[in-house]
């Protein structure tokens, strides 16, 4: 845990002491039985000798997977991308739909009446016809979307990836790269041959399947950019893409990108019947800008945070208070570490509209103009300390991006970018102004709201709000109202999602502009764009008042002395439906790695849990529901008891371990 500039606490992921990063792709579960490093070090041992045990310490050797099902089953490039817009204009009949027939009268979903008014008829929401025929995807469609399907049990193909890893291990580590040519291909042998025993064994003893692709309709996309938030470029794609390389000249070290231009993307929303698009931009000729310039904006954050503790300071020395000037939290992990001792009351509100209404271009209330905000905090604070003021982007060779301070009047050197204050604020105007998606043979592009999909997209809402909020702290200590700025102390935001305790006054700040005075200072967003909406579900039982935000449950246990307790709060519960919780055994995936699960779901139950009773039966859930997706109860505890065993490293909340494993042992029979 460290304390950020702001003052508030945080955690920050350790980083790896390395030299060497691996990454092997994980073809099938044929690969279950090989440990690499292990594979390596025993032939090493044997032929070589003991000296060899330390060549490999400071390689990392990670897995790369096929693409998720959902990826595979909702083919969004050729249902919104890559096909014919007149033809389908001219074939498209709702009641010649082949939806229509009777063979899949028992698949039509009356959401589609709600989402397609103008036509009065239901459709099948997902319309391949392997749904009906295929009784195995039939069967994973039901258990959910969110897991890798099984592929078959290849020993060639897995033998191919394994002897490129093997090749990469022997070129990159010092050691095994000056023995000689004979020696290696010796060695490359014998690694080779034992991984090929272990994986024709394992294929002898196990069998898969493998799920066909479906696609969902595509007249509802014409829909979405029918709206206000987008505009018809009167130009072809080719012409466009053409465009784009030519402005991008003026980046020369920018990693080449793919010819391609970004296209919707949806989510079904089974619990509400709505769908969720989102602007693609991966692998397109726009994703490595977006890329440097998300790096950019989050590089500047702790100088911006500064700037929020020293105004702060300011103002505390000026009004006696001092206000929170820096609402944004990255995680839940970061809400429950900054919960005051005593907590009287709670609210909670979605922030909506900001991803279609919000004015891109340069008005005052426009995202341009809070990017130049932000940009103007940061570089104020780092002329103050440093005479370093422009930013070197570096490109790694696996697609990183390193960005670092230098000093203005540098020149460029080759293979880097260097990015002035104005460079910034230009490459968020470039992006802003190319949010372009395909569909079809035509190109749209968003005119309005923050594009969701983008690189940038979650750090420009962060900014975008940053500044109302900022203004709206500094206003109260301009005006004579500084006695309300210690009511935002524990004032908190996480993207779109607004939450506050002990601030009985925030309701009167969220007020539309008809219920209050025109020179009245409390408030915080522009309503002209900006819509908030209290979801505050405050519910009254015997343990006390309860509100749930993200995914921490509150329980104000007594309103008098502020006296509370924290659990875990499960979105997914009350959905109506089954919902698939984590990754399937059979999913073609590590079976080590997917056993991690547990980990992060037990460190984050021993943080936000404050009953240990609750504690216990959380962990429970976990363990229930992997056993549930295949894995073994066994090994799913083992994990549980390793997690517990190094509950220092993720510092969890005030639950002590040793109580927790005794609760885990009386409840549910846990054993060291």
């Amino acid at each position: 845990m460290i304390t950020l500039p702001n003052g508030r606490k945080a955690w920050k992921r350790q980083k790896l002491d390395c030299d060497t990063f691996l990454h092997l792709k994980y073809t099938s579960r044929v690969m279950e039985p090989l440990s690499v490093r292990r594979l390596v070090n025993e032939v090493l041992s044997k032929v070589i000798g003991d000296g060899t045990a330390t060549w490999l310490e400071r390689v990392r050797i990670g897995w790369t997977y096929n693409p998720k099902i959902a990826s595979r089953l909702c083919r969004p490039a050729e249902t919104y991308c890559e096909f014919d817009v007149a033809q389908w204009m001219e074939s498209y009949h709702p009641d010649q739909c082949p939806c229509r027939t009777q063979r899949y009268m028992d698949m039509r979903s009356n959401w589609s009446i709600e989402l397609l008014e103008s036509e009065g008829c239901t459709h099948v929401i997902t319309m391949d016809t392997s749904i009906t025929n295929n009784l195995l995807l039939q069967g994973i469609i039901g258990a959910g979307l969110n897991h890798i399907p099984c592929m078959a049990l290849d020993v060639e193909e897995a033998s191919v990836e394994l002897g490129n890893c093997v090749d990469e291990l022997f070129a990159r580590v010092m050691e095994l790269n000056d023995l000689n040519v004979s020696t290696r291909s010796f060695l490359r042998r014998v690694i080779m041959k034992k991984a090929r025993t272990k994986m024709e064994k394992y294929r002898a003893a196990h069998w898969h399947a493998v799920a066909e692709p479906f696609e969902h309709p595509t007249k509802l996309a014409f829909q979405r950019l029918s709206g206000p938030e987008f505009a018809s470029i009167n130009a072809p794609p080719a012409a466009v893409i053409a465009r784009i390389r030519d402005e991008l000249f003026a980046l020369p070290a920018l990693p080449i990108a793919s010819a391609a231009l970004p296209y919707l993307i949806t989510v079904l929303k089974a619990h509400k019947g709505t769908f969720r698009w989102i602007t693609n931009t991966a692998n397109t000729i726009i994703s490595p800008v977006t890329e440097v310039c998300a790096c950019l904006l989050r590089f500047m954050l702790p100088l911006a945070q500064t700037f929020c503790q020293e105004r702060s300071l300011e103002v505390e020395e000026r009004c006696g208070v001092r206000p929170n000037l820096w609402w944004a939290i990255a995680s839940v992990g970061e809400l429950h570490a900054n919960l005051p001792e005593e907590i009287y009351s709670v609210f909670t509100a979605d922030i909506t509209r900001c991803f279609e209404a919000i004015p891109t271009n340069g008005l005052e209330e426009s995202l341009l103009a809070a990017v130049r905000f932000y940009v103007q905090c940061a570089m104020q604070i780092r002329r103050e300390r440093s005479s370093c003021h422009a930013i070197r982007i570096t490109f790694g060779q696996h697609g990183g991006i390193w960005p670092s301070w230098v000093d203005d009047g540098q020149p460029e050197e080759e293979g880097t970018l260097l990015f002035r204050e104005r460079d910034i604020c230009w490459l968020s105007d470039w992006c802003i102004g190319n949010n372009i998606l395909r569909m079809g043979d035509y190109v749209w592009r968003q005119v309005r709201g923050i594009p969701m999909g983008l690189a940038c997209s979650p750090i420009w809402c962060d900014i975008y709000f940053f500044k109302y909020e900022y203004h709206a702290m500094m206003r109260l200590a301009d005006t004579g109202n500084a006695h309300l700025i210690p009511c935002f102390d524990s004032t908190f935001r996480h993207i779109d999602d607004l939450g506050a305790v002990n601030n009985a006054a925030i309701s009167s700040f969220l007020r539309n502009k008809g219920e209050r005075a025109a020179e009245d200072p409390c408030w915080i967003y522009s309503e002209d764009y900006i819509e908030i909406r209290e979801n505050t579900a405050l519910k009254e039982e015997e343990s006390g008042r309860i509100a749930n935000f993200l995914s921490l449950t509150i329980i104000v246990t007594s309103p008098i002395t502020g006296a509370y307790a924290t659990t875990r709060h499960d979105k997914r519960s009350g959905l109506g439906f089954s919902p698939c919780r984590f990754v399937k055994y059979k999913s073609n995936r590590s079976v080590k790695q997917s056993l991690q699960i547990i980990t992060a779901q037990v460190a984050q139950i021993l943080m936000l849990c404050s009953n240990l009773e609750d504690a216990a039966n959380e962990i429970a859930k976990v363990v229930a529901a992997m056993v549930e997706n295949g894995f073994a109860s066994d090994a799913c505890w083992r994990v549980v008891k390793k997690t517990l065993w190094n509950a220092h490293l993720y510092q969890p909340g005030k639950l002590s371990v040793h109580v927790v494993k005794e609760a885990l042992t009386n409840l549910y029979g846990l054993t060291d």
